[in-house]
This record gives C-alpha cells, sequence and structure tokens, in this order.
C-alpha cells in the first residue's frame, strides 16, 4: 500500500498533472493524497491528475475496496473467537446476510452486499475437501450463466455459479510451478498498480476500446506487480515469518526450561 501511494504521488503524478512541478509539489492536495496510507478516509485526488479522462481526478479507483476488506476481516476475527468459522455456522451466516440484501436498507448497503462474496470465498475454502473442480460442471454453469444472461437472475446465480468458476479457472488452468516460482504471487500488486495505470492509457489513448486499454496497461502492471512482489511483499512475508519462528523457537526454549526435571 505505502509503495503505490508513493508511486503515484511521486512518479504518476508529476508525470500526468497539468500543473507546473513546483504547483504540483507544493499543491496541499499532494501531501494530503499520502494519507491513502491510512485507508481511512481516502483522499479524493492529485491536483492536475488525469482531468481529461472518462474517470476524471480519479487516481486508483481499486482502493475503496480495502476499507470494505478491513471490515470483513475483522469480522473474520470475530468469527473465529466466538466459534463461527465452523461450516454449518458459516452457511447460516451466508444465508441470513443473503436474506438481509433483500430488504431496502438506507446505510450498509454496499457492505452488506459485498459481504456475500467474502463469505461464499469462506464457503469454499470451509468446503474445499468436498467441492470437486470438474470440467463437466465449469461447462454446465456456463451455459446456465448464458442463459441467464438478461435475467435479473443472472446477478444472484453469478455469486455461486461464479465463484465456481473462479476456482476452476485457477487449479484446473494454473501456471506450472516454475513459473510461478520465477513470477511470484503478483495477484496484489495488480490489483494495486492496475488502476493508475490503466488511466495512464487512457489518457494517451481517450478512444481506446475497454479490452485495448487493457491490453496496453497489462505488460506495464505486470512489472509493477513484479518489482512490489520482490522489492516489498516477499521480504515482508520473509521477515514475518523469521520473526514468527524466532518467537516459536524462545516459546519453546522458555517452555523447555520450565519443565520440571526429576533424578
Amino acid at each position: 500500500m505505502i509503495g503505490v501511494v508513493l508511486f503515484t504521488t511521486f512518479i504518476v503524478g508529476p508525470w500526468m498533472t497539468s500543473l507546473s512541478l513546483n504547483d504540483y509539489l507544493h499543491s496541499g492536495e499532494t501531501w494530503q493524497y499520502l494519507r491513502t496510507i491510512m485507508i481511512y478516509p481516502l483522499p479524493p485526488g492529485l491536483p492536475g491528475v488525469f482531468e481529461s479522462n472518462p474517470y476524471s481526478h480519479e487516481v486508483n479507483g481499486s482502493l475503496w475496496t480495502l476499507q470494505l476488506e478491513m471490515v470483513y476481516y475483522a469480522s473474520l476475527l470475530i468469527l473465529f473467537f466466538v466459534g463461527g468459522l465452523k461450516r454449518t455456522r458459516l452457511l447460516v451466516l451466508f444465508l441470513i446476510v443473503n436474506l438481509i440484501h433483500f430488504f431496502p436498507m438506507s446505510f450498509g448497503t454496499t457492505y452488506i452486499e459485498l459481504y456475500r462474496y467474502f463469505l461464499i470465498g469462506m464457503l469454499l475454502y470451509a468446503w474445499r475437501h468436498v467441492i470437486p473442480i470438474r470440467h463437466r460442471y465449469a461447462l454446465i454453469f456456463i451455459v446456465i450463466l448464458w442463459v441467464f444472461k438478461e435475467s435479473a437472475m443472472f446477478y444472484h446465480l453469478f455469486l455461486l455459479v461464479g465463484a465456481y468458476l473462479v476456482l476452476y479457472a485457477v487449479y484446473k488452468w494454473k501456471l506450472p510451478t516454475s513459473f510461478q516460482v520465477i513470477l511470484g504471487n503478483l495477484s496484489y500488486g495488480m490489483f494495486l498498480y492496475g488502476y493508475p495505470l490503466q488511466q495512464v492509457v487512457a489518457y494517451y489513448s481517450p478512444s481506446a476500446h475497454a479490452f485495448l486499454n487493457f491490453i496496453f496497461a497489462l505488460p506495464f502492471t505486470l512489472l509493477c506487480a513484479w518489482l512490489s512482489w520482490c522489492l516489498i511483499e516477499r521480504p515482508s512475508l520473509q521477515w514475518m515469518e523469521r520473526r514468527m519462528a524466532r518467537t516459536n523457537h524462545q516459546q519453546a526454549y522458555k517452555e523447555h526450561n520450565q519443565t520440571p526435571t526429576t533424578t
């Protein structure tokens, strides 16, 4: 998060702004944008950046989801302490949240709506040992989505069927292990850097179709995601693993020394 905020503020911003570099760096909006690192609240944008884009002034439109994710992961922690992570209880919670979703609410609508997707991911993980990933099932589900593509049911079917198809795509079409070792885990980096880089493409090619915009931005997004993985994410994970191993070793040593010996 820190990396992408610094990247957009001090690389993309000076490059894309309509202001002079001096005015950009002396603008209060530039330094306020650094508060994005804290996630709450998310500042509007950077001065003079992407003013003429279809989504004007939007520097990184993906980051708003992080606010929701923080709430969802907090709920995961609560569920852990109250014993709510058992498969049947998760299923009941999923059904309750879906029921609430159909009632009009004056607040929290987005949180409830997207919490269903978070819960379906938890359910799929909890039931992972009994869910078969088969080509024929994926084909059936694709046909179902196609049949209902113009129906109001499509949105609700996609919650279940689409989640299965994501698992199918991940586990049946995954890269060879050697490529995964070389590339690393690029998913989070692509999430962080994809939007601002697509905004850059939209600035230079405003008439480009959305698919072409994606294709043009993809190699640059992959490069930034790979650099983020190599320079930030992987070293952070390795540091955490070493710290946890050291803590576990110290705890085991302390327990060993506290164990009474008999002669």
